[in-house]
């Protein structure tokens, strides 16, 4: 329990989970009082337990006043996960579920905040997809280095000197996109999702399964509050789902990488 000192009155409340304001509602107020506003912690919501001109003395008097305080901000945390699992909803695509949580210093969840999701690809792999002998898997042999996103500043604008393997494209383009749970979706943006009252929300990775193991990405996440910014970052490469690599003499999707076989970056083959 913290105590506030508001038109003086000392007030005992609970510490809620936002970050940039205090609402109270205080008792036994003679409209003449005045004093400092000053409070604990910085929070946005609170529960008044008593409400007394002294702390040892419950009140139980009704509301007379209500006041809204502002006080200081408080850093927020994102975190982003996901498990070790993916799933194919058709037989096109799969779809790699993720988490975000937000939280404030203390550790306690931040409802309410509007995290936006950003996915960007970051190389591409050339090669095939083998068998080995005697089988057991499907195995992945990579023919070229890893070639970096041909958009260098990420402005999905073709210019000059980009084209590295001079096929007329910008390689390997943004592949696969991000998807909100419907429970989290905001309606003004696709690219964002709302937190829950546990500070959680999940979305989706989806991609065509023939670009599984080929194509390198970086996801981040970003939430405002107050003018200041946090973000939180994850790179890995979109994965295939191991069942379709586990049988043999069927193929698995994208056997040849769709960005060619050849051991170079700049040979579009």
């Amino acid at each position: 329990m913290y105590v506030a000192y508001f038109f003086g009155r000392f007030i005992n409340f609970l510490l809620g989970y936002s970050t940039r304001a205090l609402l109270i509602s205080c008792s036994d107020i003679p409209p003449e009082d005045t004093g400092p506003d000053t409070a604990g912690p910085a929070v946005s919501s609170a529960t008044l337990l008593t409400s007394s001109p002294q702390l040892d003395s419950i009140g139980t008097e009704s509301v007379a006043l209500t006041a809204l305080i502002t006080v200081a901000q408080e850093a927020l945390f994102l975190t982003i996960g996901t498990g070790n699992d993916i799933s194919a909803p058709d037989t096109v695509s799969y779809s790699m579920p993720w988490e975000v949580r937000v939280t404030d210093a203390a550790g306690g969840p931040v409802a309410g905040a509007k995290v936006t999701l950003n996915l960007r690809s970051d190389a591409y792999y050339k090669g095939i997809w083998a068998e080995d002998d005697p089988f057991t898997t499907w195995f992945q042999q990579v023919s070229a280095v890893p070639c970096v996103n041909e958009d260098l500043n990420q402005n999905g604008i073709f210019e000059p000197g980009e084209d590295i393997n001079g096929n007329g494209l910008l390689d390997p383009g943004n592949v696969a996109s991000v998807v909100p749970d419907d429970a989290f979706a905001d309606p003004t943006s696709s690219s964002t999702v709302i937190t829950n009252e546990a500070g959680r929300a999940t979305f989706s990775i989806q991609y065509s399964q023939n670009y599984a193991n080929w194509v390198e990405v970086t996801l981040t996440l970003r939430t405002k509050t107050a003018g200041s910014e946090w973000q939180s970052s994850e790179s890995f490469i979109l994965p295939i789902l191991s069942s379709d690599v586990a049988v043999e003499n069927i193929l698995p999707p994208g056997v040849f990488s769709p960005f060619g076989t050849a051991n170079t970056c700049t040979n579009p083959n």
